[in-house]
């Protein structure tokens, strides 16, 4: 099993790529404005769970996870042949609120120093 270390490495390396990948090579508009906040990985890196912060309304966000889910397979045979992985880990999408949340609390402290 590979060690905390390596995942770590690997989860890094998935994340600047899947950044690169969703930027220039994936032609869906669904996905234009996701971005990958955060990857983990699985013990075995057989998976990867994939944070995806996605600007818009709802709409935008379930048609941009659509998006991804449909691209998942060329994004994975993209990663793994970027990254040179033996195998190419399963890519599980999940949208993250963290940056709505954040700039709902940078509006409130806003309207504090007012």
């Amino acid at each position: 099993m590979p060690g905390q270390r390596r995942r770590n490495r690997v989860a890094s390396q998935i994340q600047r790529e899947l950044g690169d990948v969703l930027l220039n090579n994936v032609k869906d508009p669904r996905v234009k404005f996701c971005c990958a906040t955060h990857v983990e990985m699985s013990p075995d890196l057989s998976y990867a769970n994939i944070q995806i912060s996605i600007l818009g309304n709802d709409q935008q966000k379930t048609d941009g996870l659509a998006g991804l889910k449909s691209a998942s397979g060329f994004i994975r045979r993209e990663i793994s042949h970027r990254l040179g992985l033996r195998t190419a880990p399963e890519l599980r999408f999940k949208l993250d609120a963290s940056v709505e949340q954040l700039m709902y609390i940078d509006q409130l402290l806003e309207k504090n120093r007012e």
